[in-house]
């Protein structure tokens, strides 16, 4: 069982002109316990940092950029697991050694919008240090594949995009 045992959260937002920044920080301290006896309580002390930005070009459009850095602590599940997973259909194994979990990225965006009408498009990266993952192997424990939380280190890139568009509205409701 996950627990903070406390967390200290600062946001701070402040406008100049077309452009808004944004500044956040957390620290928490983490504990996390076994639902049985015979392994040791883990404790994690974790902070979280970013920044943003937006700049509103004109009443249509504005541009979004976020910088971050963030700390996971592990589950007790991905710690202390042994046995089956409905869910997932397999026999997971935790790792009482897993350490916390470290992020660093970014994102920037685009957004257009009427009273009627968004658009969006952004792009992001993030890279992590001891990403937590299930490892599946080639070993069987009572009919179902074994697999061992671990960690790695990661990326994640990509785009997204979106679109909505209010068309009609009646005694039915808003459709978008």
């Amino acid at each position: 069982n996950n627990h903070s045992d406390w967390c200290f959260v600062v946001m701070q937002e402040r406008e100049f002109g077309p452009f808004k920044l944004e500044l956040g920080g957390r620290y928490d301290s983490v504990s996390v316990s076994p639902d049985f006896t015979g392994l040791s309580e883990k404790n994690f002390d974790l902070t979280s940092f970013s920044i943003g930005g937006i700049w509103k070009f004109n009443e249509l459009f504005h541009m979004t950029i976020n910088l971050d850095s963030a700390q996971r602590a592990p589950t007790a599940e991905e710690l202390f697991a042994y046995g089956p997973h409905v869910a997932t259909g397999l026999f997971e194994i935790g790792n009482s050694n897993l350490d916390k979990e470290k992020s660093t990225g970014g994102d920037i965006g685009l957004h257009f919008h009427t009273e009627t009408f968004e658009a969006s498009v952004s792009a992001y990266r993030t890279q992590y240090s001891n990403f937590t993952y299930l490892l599946e192997t080639i070993d069987v424990i009572d009919d179902l594949p074994v697999a061992l939380w671990t960690q790695t280190d990661a990326t994640f890139e990509g785009w997204e995009a979106q679109v909505s568009w209010d068309f009609i509205e009646n005694n039915s409701g808003l459709w978008t």
